[in-house]
């Protein structure tokens, strides 16, 4: 995780004027090299500039992760992102239901599926593997959380 760190610019992973795919490969891992490789790298010398990623952070692995995924997942999806949007709660809770439907809440699971590090139990009960559904409705702290909220509004 310590190198992945080191990269915040798509530049730092060309020379050349192409991948340097030892290290694309070393970086993503086999899951994301082969979408990585097949992206085309202008020949003349672009400029890099900001981009606007919605959990607020930028690097090279999200905005790598959002473009190569979001037609996939948008195909599964059948969301009416407007409405999501418009919900009148914090933004906190749009960005946490717009992370959890496109899978993006940082479990082990999930990290796991863009690094090198291995999946874990959960961090909570150790029963079951570290992923969204555990957290929300399977994990014991998750299930008293709700049954104390359901007690709360009866």
């Amino acid at each position: 995780m310590e190198m992945i760190s080191n990269f915040s610019k798509v530049k730092e992973l060309i020379s050349n004027k192409c991948w340097n795919l030892e290290l694309v490969l070393e970086i993503f891992g086999e899951h994301h090299f082969n979408n990585i490789a097949c992206i085309y790298i202008p020949k003349k010398n672009v400029k890099d500039r900001w981009i606007w990623c919605l959990n607020g952070d930028l690097n090279c692995k999200n905005a790598f992760n959002f473009i190569a995924e979001r037609k996939h997942e948008a195909e599964k999806l059948n969301v009416n992102w407007n409405a999501l949007w418009s919900l009148k709660v914090i933004p906190r809770v749009n960005n946490f239901i717009w992370k959890l439907l496109w899978g993006r809440i940082p479990t082990s699971c999930y990290l796991a599926g863009i690094s090198k590090i291995s999946p874990n139990h959960c961090y909570v009960c150790g029963k079951n593997e570290d992923n969204a559904r555990h957290i929300l409705f399977e994990c014991d702290l998750a299930k008293m959380f709700r049954r104390k909220i359901e007690n709360e509004l009866n």
